[in-house]
């Protein structure tokens, strides 16, 4: 993943609906379908939307395991 913001030495972990989209490159609609689907956690406080960025890492990292078992199981097919 990329930085949020370049001035950043870290990345914090809370980000805003904004820095999140930015972070996965995802836009608005298809953050907030994520988080009410449950793929992402998103909360909202005070009328504010703040995304866990670890929950994006993970929600991206599990589609790279499925794909990976995906193709395992075709190459085992064609043995």
């Amino acid at each position: 993943m990329r930085p949020i913001n370049a001035k950043d030495d870290i990345n914090p972990r809370w980000l805003s609906l904004k820095q999140a989209c930015a972070y996965a490159s995802m836009s608005e609609n298809t953050l907030l379908s994520r988080i009410h689907k449950g793929d992402v956690y998103g909360t909202k406080k005070v009328g504010k939307w703040y995304v866990d960025r670890e929950s994006i890492d993970l929600f991206f990292e599990a589609e790279k395991i499925e794909v990976k078992t995906i193709i395992a199981s075709l190459r085992e097919a064609h043995v």
